[in-house]
């Protein structure tokens, strides 16, 4: 058996969403029915989301792929020597 502990975090942090959804948006509407629709349902939303299982991928199945690119080291020298051979892109 699961560990109640995942279940009251998702729960509760379900409703915290909700409930700020509700006073931003829903606190100072005169449609009742409505506001008391949505809090039923997120009621209900809180305690059901947490039962279930969600298996989201993202990308393809297929591996992805690595290249290495081989280390560049810049020197002093090697900057002179292109500021010298291009000098209008090193003014």
């Amino acid at each position: 058996m699961e560990s109640i502990l995942p279940y009251l975090l998702q729960s509760t942090v379900s409703i915290i969403l909700l409930y700020i959804i509700y006073r931003l948006f829903l606190e100072r509407d005169t449609f009742f029915s409505v506001n008391r629709t949505y809090l039923t349902a997120s009621i209900l939303f809180s305690l059901l989301f947490p039962l279930f299982r969600w298996n989201i991928s993202i990308g393809s199945d297929s591996p992805a792929y690595v290249y290495l690119l081989q280390t560049i080291t810049i020197t002093p020298d090697m900057v002179n020597e292109a500021v010298t051979a291009f000098p209008e892109v090193g003014a």
